[in-house]
């Protein structure tokens, strides 16, 4: 009986003091959970400079950007450009700088994804890093849908 005993009583030691499981792993990297989500062609159903209607007066051409990796081809009419960007995911809001590789123009830009849509604010020129998704002064406000 004693032997007994002393055997429940180990064998509720043992399992009582288990370690704890090990840490679920993270769900990935934000970076990489942006740039998948950004993948493919979106067209721009919205676009405002400083507080006008852009995308108006140029809507007969078209005007999309389609993400492959960290390029970006962006068309409007007839007038191509290329470009790369660099995200950052866990900042709040989302940041995008984006590099024309031509000419090298640079805008700095905050991203986010409402549903189905793409929103990307970004800073015309030098000026810094807009803060709201408004276009007032030197910022543009695009709306994107996947195509």
């Amino acid at each position: 009986m004693s032997r007994r005993l002393l055997l429940l009583a180990a064998l509720t030691l043992v399992v009582g003091f288990a370690p704890a499981p090990l840490p679920r792993s993270q769900r990935g990297n934000p970076e990489e959970q942006d740039l998948r989500r950004l993948q493919g062609t979106w067209e721009v159903i919205r676009y405002e400079s400083d507080g006008r209607d852009v995308l108006g007066r140029n809507r007969g051409g078209g005007y999309t950007f389609t993400f492959e990796g960290r390029r970006t081809v962006c068309v409007m009419g007839t007038h191509r450009s290329d470009w790369t960007i660099e995200i950052g995911a866990t900042r709040s809001p989302r940041e995008m700088t984006s590099t024309e590789a031509k000419n090298k123009t640079v805008l700095r830009g905050i991203y986010r994804f409402d549903g189905d849509q793409f929103i990307l604010c970004e800073t015309v020129g030098s000026g810094p890093r807009p803060t709201r998704f408004e276009s007032k002064g030197p910022t543009t406000l695009l709306v994107m849908k996947r195509r």
